[in-house]
């Protein structure tokens, strides 16, 4: 083969390999998701969005399961999943342990980035204050729950109410199963997050204390997650601020949480979190929440 052919073909080979990797898909990447609800119903009202972020960053996103809170965690760490919807606590072990990154928080009815813990009991109990719930069974989230657990014992600490006794708690893997046992009266009162009775209508519970304002569960990425991909998907979620998201779609579809947008984050915002779990254990990080 003479200089000309080498030429010819090695130019040839530039090519074909330029093509073949101009139109290699992108690789998919996965959404875990902390669910609330049982997994039916957070598939429904997570799927619009991982479509949209999907479509509107140009990759492909497949939902990915949790098992549990720790399993969604361990997933953004273990690279099962690179994008995540954690809560506040659970994004701060992702945080000490895997550096993962938030990116956006959805915003609430006043367009800021808080949520609120709610104990409700049933409307024909004669229970007015966490005083009234001495010897009666609580409900309670996982023990890494951020509304169902550690801002309820902050709460109780508030109000100078001491934490159940063990034989008075019960524990729920979703807050939709606390909202049940209180109606059902397996339970005397529970603790769950405020927009879980916002997404749909119960009747035969009231609401008997409110905590302070939360940070909003954050939408959270893995370092191992390209810096461009990255910055591409905050800035799609980014821009649904609370006029943009009701121009997309498939707005009624969305999760009310989701309904009034979203904005960006950073590690900053959960400070309020870090301190309250220093009050809660006496120590900078409490060994109940430790990955090993």
């Amino acid at each position: 083969m003479n200089n000309k052919s080498r030429t010819i073909f090695a130019t040839f080979l530039l090519v074909i390999f330029s093509i073949s990797h101009s139109e290699s898909p992108p690789k998919t990447i996965y959404f875990a998701v902390l669910s609330l609800y049982d997994p039916y119903q957070t598939y429904q009202e997570f799927q619009p969005l991982i479509d949209y972020i999907s479509r509107e960053a140009d990759v492909p996103i497949d939902f990915y399961f949790a098992t549990g809170y720790l399993d969604a965690v361990k997933a953004l760490g273990e690279g099962r999943a690179q994008l995540a919807y954690l809560g506040g606590i659970t994004y701060l072990q992702a945080r000490k342990y895997y550096h993962a990154i938030p990116l956006v928080q959805p915003l609430n009815e006043e367009g800021q980035p808080f949520y609120h813990s709610l104990l409700i009991a049933s409307e024909k109990s004669s229970i007015k204050s966490v005083f009234d719930l001495q010897n009666q069974k609580i409900c309670f989230g996982s023990t890494l729950s951020t509304s169902g657990y550690w801002v309820p014992r902050y709460m109780l600490l508030q109000q100078k109410s001491p934490f159940p006794e063990k034989q008075y708690c019960g524990y729920y893997p979703h807050h939709i199963d606390i909202i049940k046992s209180v109606i059902n009266g397996e339970c005397s009162a529970g603790f769950i997050k405020d927009v879980v009775i916002k997404n749909r209508s119960y009747t035969g519970i009231k609401v008997v204390l409110k905590s302070e304002l939360i940070p909003s569960y954050p939408i959270v990425a893995s370092p191992s997650l390209q810096p461009a991909l990255r910055e591409k998907i905050q800035k799609v979620l980014g821009k649904l601020t609370a006029n943009e998201i009701k121009k997309i779609p498939f707005y009624n579809q969305l999760s009310n949480e989701f309904k009034h947008g979203f904005v960006r984050s950073n590690d900053n915002h959960f400070d309020s979190l870090r301190t309250l779990l220093q009050a809660l254990s006496g120590t900078e990080w409490p060994e109940q929440l430790s990955i090993h």
